[in-house]
């Protein structure tokens, strides 16, 4: 029986030596695991959930941790800096009332009169370290997230507010502008991770509102124009670049991100320019605007110039379908087989980048077909000089 009880002695005295003790100013002990000691704050475990969330507590609030091995770290309140001691030194570790501890730590914050720093790691992965006052994020501090983006600058109240940055890490990306209220709110701007201004915004609780830019792929994308409720809504302009060369741009106003009235232009690589004019948010038909004297200008039409075996083959030239709503315009080859038998024609033309396309078309003994081109929206160039280049 006295071995029982002394087994059990060692194993509950081994388990006590086990675990570390913080010591807290007003005389709370905590049983835990302390992982790390920062400048500031101390990170640990509660011991009875070792496997818990970790936690954290401000230096300025601890006096001693007791660690498991029996050494001590003791904390001077004015410096808020550790001072270890081996089991040499236990013994001098000095009697401090609880009140005295309480005494010292109201005058200290008195006397310095700043927010403490800390560092704070939450369930969700997100880290904190800055400023912090009545248990809130107060003053200047960077909380960083799960996936490395992070906001830098000020805080109230554990919310934004106030100037600050946030760096995405998807992209490189970075907002500078005002908060309020955990909130962009205010002037901002967005630059790309070659510090290149993308676009300047501005806010009004979280919500694009008034006058805004963009710019986007090496400022061949611009716009610029007025937000209302988080939509473009107002006057407004873009002006667009694609990779072949064509060029749009639009003046007049928006409504609910859509253009509304206004004209825009379409410029193509050759010179040729086309316009179509929206009127309440219904867009006109394509007109090509008339060139100056100096340019050559590209027919739309090519007659045939009978080419070998197509001597009882006509081409009646080329025109649009026009479409409405969400059906697109087609493009058609009008032809027609006099011959008393089938003919497959052969046709080459251009689309609205200057590249030449084909197109085959079987036409019956005595036949005319609509031999369809191609299909677009009613912005695009109608092909340019449709011909017949061979049939058998």
């Amino acid at each position: 029986m006295k071995s029982i009880i002394l087994i059990l002695t060692s194993i509950l005295t081994l388990n006590l030596q086990s675990q570390d003790i913080i010591v807290f100013k007003n005389g709370d002990e905590l049983e835990s695991k302390v992982t790390e000691v920062l400048p500031d704050a101390i990170k640990y475990k509660k011991w009875d959930n070792i496997d818990g969330p970790m936690y954290s507590a401000f230096k300025s609030e601890v006096f001693m941790i007791k660690y498991k091995n029996g050494t001590k770290d003791i904390f001077n309140t004015s410096q808020l800096q550790p001072s270890s001691s081996d089991n040499s030194n236990n013994d001098k570790v000095p009697t401090v009332r609880k009140s005295d501890l309480i005494k010292d730590s109201l005058k200290n914050e008195f006397e310095e009169n700043q927010n403490e720093k800390i560092q704070k790691v939450y369930e969700d992965g997100k880290v904190y370290y800055g400023e912090w006052k009545d248990d809130k994020r107060n003053g200047k501090g960077r909380l960083t997230y799960k996936d490395g983006s992070f906001y830098e600058g000020e805080w109230k109240d554990d919310k934004m507010e106030g100037d600050g940055i946030i760096v995405s890490s998807k992209n490189g990306s970075k907002y500078v502008g005002q908060f309020l209220n955990g909130q962009k709110h205010g002037k901002g701007i967005v630059y790309d991770k070659n510090q290149n201004i993308e676009a300047e915004y501005n806010y009004v609780a979280g919500n694009l509102e008034g006058h805004f830019i963009t710019i986007e792929n090496n400022g061949n994308n611009r716009f610029e124009g007025v937000m209302k409720n988080g939509k473009i809504d107002g006057p407004g302009t873009y002006y667009f670049k694609d990779d072949d060369g064509v060029v749009k741009t639009f003046n007049g106003d928006y409504k609910e991100n859509e253009m509304y009235n206004g004209v825009l232009i379409i410029l193509y690589p050759d010179g040729l320019k086309y316009s179509i004019e929206y009127k309440n948010g219904k867009s006109g038909k394509m007109k090509e605007i008339a060139q100056s004297s100096n340019m050559q200008k590209k027919s739309t039409i090519k007659q045939n110039d009978s080419p070998t075996g197509c001597e009882d083959v006509d081409f009646l030239g080329a025109y649009k379908i026009s479409g409405h709503g969400a059906i697109p315009d087609i493009h058609v080859a009008t032809i027609r087989n006099r011959a008393t038998y089938m003919k497959t024609v052969h046709v080459e033309w251009q689309d609205e980048y200057g590249r030449t396309k084909k197109s085959t078309f079987d036409i019956k003994a005595g036949d005319k077909i609509d031999g369809r081109l191609s299909v677009s929206a009613p912005e695009v160039r109608p092909p340019l000089n449709v011909r017949i280049t061979s049939c058998e």
